[in-house]
């Protein structure tokens, strides 16, 4: 491969990985990731008290914001654009 070569893939590789920023999408999972995490977190410690709840409730907190991320980020085309 020659410099030119090098030079177009690496633009198109460039152009087409523009596309996937989406700020919306990323602020929109990050929220329910958050939201998520704090929700769990505060149930467990309400739920199994100090030392079980709120030591080791991050834990299924971290768990579960981090599938409310895959999902919210999985479905986003259908959350931004409803037909």
């Amino acid at each position: 491969m020659d410099d030119r070569e090098i030079t177009k893939i690496r633009t198109e590789l460039v152009t087409a990985s523009e596309g996937f920023a989406d700020p919306a999408r990323e602020f929109a999972t990050a929220i329910a990731a958050i939201v998520t995490f704090g929700g769990v977190w505060f149930y467990c410690a309400s739920a199994y008290g100090f030392w079980l709840g709120f030591g080791l409730g991050w834990l299924p907190a971290s768990i579960l914001g981090l599938i409310m991320y895959g999902i919210v980020s999985s479905v986003w085309g259908v959350i931004a654009n409803p037909r």
